[in-house]
């Protein structure tokens, strides 16, 4: 096989923007209060992706956080979508999108199986599971037609699940079915909240090493609390090199993946 050239992708729960100041605490979700998406922004322009996957960015009718981190970082090709409302701030959407420098095509946005989690605060306010799901494209980068895809799994550890009991065997199930791609290269970036237990998705899912696709091991925690929601899944490509980016102030971390595109 010939390598035909290599693409940077990168992956980021950018929960709603929000960052923490610099000696606040990274383990409290309070912390996390201030208007930060320029940061963000920063932040990828640093590391000039040619994809990007985003979790947890808001809209409403004014804006769509998408949509202008696209625009101020001058990529052309984006797609947004919403799942729910925002636990993160009232009267925001809350979604998860695709951006890149080459054009996308086949945008389809669909919903998981909603397995109606329900958890008791230690405030006695009750929360339900929201709506999640994934968001498929096909990138075309030259001659190749690259399958695209972005997830968010409901949080399990707050509603105390093991993703490996019985109870979510149907979920899983469900997403599986929805991480089928067609094209013969397909990357899947995405906040699988699979808490601290930690199993790998082939765990889960095992189905996806018969799809060819593999997960990609990453030794330094993508979040705060030394865990590893964020999972990297890919098939047909070769990574040459992984970064997790632990200094930054959101609560969850970028991973950074250069890729080589064989033929």
């Amino acid at each position: 096989m010939q390598m035909l050239q290599t693409i940077k992708t990168l992956q980021w729960n950018i929960g709603a923007g929000k960052i923490r100041n610099h000696d606040a605490d990274p383990i409290i979700t309070a912390s996390y209060k201030n208007e930060g998406l320029g940061y963000v922004i920063n932040h990828i322009r640093r590391e000039d992706p040619d994809i990007i996957t985003i979790q947890e960015a808001h809209s409403d009718e004014k804006l769509d956080q998408i949509e202008l981190i696209a625009r101020r970082l001058g990529y052309k090709y984006y797609v947004s979508d919403i799942f729910s409302e925002s636990h993160i701030e009232k009267g925001q959407n809350l979604g998860q999108g695709i951006i890149s420098r080459f054009p996308l095509c086949d945008h389809i946005a669909q919903t998981f199986l909603n397995p109606k989690y329900k958890v008791t605060w230690r405030n006695g306010e009750k929360a339900v599971s929201h709506e999640k799901g994934i968001t498929s494209c096909s990138v075309q980068i030259n001659d190749i037609q690259l399958g695209v895809k972005t997830l968010h799994l409901v949080p399990f550890d707050p509603f105390q699940v093991d993703p490996l009991s019985e109870s979510a065997k149907q979920l899983f199930k469900d997403i599986s079915k929805r991480m089928i791609d067609k094209n013969m290269h397909s990357l899947i970036q995405g906040d699988f909240n699979l808490g601290h237990r930690n199993p790998s998705v082939r765990e889960l899912m095992p189905n996806l090493g018969d799809m060819g696709l593999i997960e990609l091991p990453l030794s330094i925690p993508t979040i705060p609390y030394g865990e590893w929601p964020d999972r990297i899944i890919y098939k047909n490509l070769t990574p040459v090199n992984v970064k997790v980016i632990n200094n930054v102030l959101s609560d969850h971390y970028p991973v950074v993946v250069t890729f080589g595109l064989f033929a």
